[in-house]
């Protein structure tokens, strides 16, 4: 059972009053564990290069030279993420949620989102802290659903047992995400790096040796900024802080761009840290968008990586 939930303060405390979402009927929200495990088993299954399924409602007009306009070839954009037209905001009375199941819908908030509970869903709202991130799950877990995430100085979404979709993230000064144990960004678009000078950032990151990451049929441009500092990848992977991990991290189906490499699969702490059982296939690269080339992996990663149906974006090379 879902609920739609008014949160406000009352003598400095969070409290809550929630009314059964009658829309949703007795729908759940599946588990991070078990959603990203669903992911990843749907990710494994296509042998299309650049994902099958459209992000937007109509099929895809083209297969090839999707960068220009990533809705064309059925994947994510600021045409078919972040809020459905139309979508009419309230202003968040609160910003830490504290309630088990609660629903918040076509909420305006400006500021960090906490979350302190489990199976909380977060759909068709605008999350702009203007200092610090977005999303911080402290305990539980959520999902965001055609949500839009920007105006951070620190990383927009991190910790474990989160999952986005259909997410509109920009104009963030530090990662989009935080790969932690548990997460999965799918159907979604980052972009708009505003990285300061002598400062680092990726599309999507990994820093722990974390079980259970899938990033499916997304758009990151990490060659998109307007920012002093380029981005450093679109998506790097890279357990520093260990331990050695299982996996999996599903890294599949993506359109990519930009970064000195686009894509890192690098082992942690000079080698101290890998992460077994790394899929990267599918995904579509863009030609001549990084400073050095689309992958940077270490040999002592090479062994748990699966590659294929990698592809440059312009006309569909297989990229050896």
């Amino acid at each position: 059972m879902r609920f739609l939930c008014s949160i406000l303060l009352a003598g400095g405390l969070t409290t809550s009053s929630c009314h059964r979402d009658t829309s949703l009927g007795d729908a759940t929200l599946s588990s991070p564990d078990a959603a990203a495990s669903g992911a990843a088993a749907s990710a494994g299954g296509s042998g299309e290069a650049g994902g099958g399924q459209s992000a937007g409602g109509s099929g895809p007009s083209q297969v090839n030279d999707c960068a220009p306009s990533p809705h064309s070839c059925g994947f994510p954009d600021a045409t078919n993420t972040g809020l459905p037209p139309g979508t009419q905001l309230s202003p968040a009375a609160a910003c830490e949620i504290t309630t088990d199941g609660a629903v918040v819908d076509a909420t305006d908030f400006a500021c960090t989102v906490t979350i302190r509970a489990r199976d909380v869903l977060i759909r068709r709202s605008k999350i702009h802290p203007g200092s610090g991130g977005a999303i911080r799950v402290m305990s539980g877990n959520v999902s965001l659903e055609d949500c839009e995430l920007y105006d951070a100085t620190d990383v927009v979404i991190q910790y474990d047992n989160w999952s986005c979709l259909r997410c509109d993230i920009h104009d963030f000064q530090d990662d989009g995400a935080r790969l932690g144990n548990d997460t999965r960004l799918e159907d979604s678009f980052i972009h708009g790096f505003i990285t300061p000078q002598g400062s680092a950032a990726e599309g999507a990151q990994l820093q722990a040796g974390v079980a259970r990451v899938v990033v499916r049929h997304s758009t990151i441009f990490a060659n998109d900024q307007s920012g002093a500092a380029p981005a450093t990848a679109a998506l790097f992977i890279a357990p520093d802080q260990g331990p050695t991990s299982d996996g999996p991290v599903v890294l599949e189906g993506n359109l990519l761009a930009g970064g000195q490499y686009t894509v890192y699969v690098v082992d942690g702490n000079q080698g101290q840290f890998v992460i077994k059982n790394v899929s990267l296939k599918n995904n579509r690269f863009v030609r001549d968008s990084a400073r050095y080339g689309p992958l940077s992996l270490t040999d002592s990663e090479k062994p748990f990586l699966s590659s294929g149906g990698n592809v440059w974006d312009r006309d569909g090379t297989p990229i050896e």
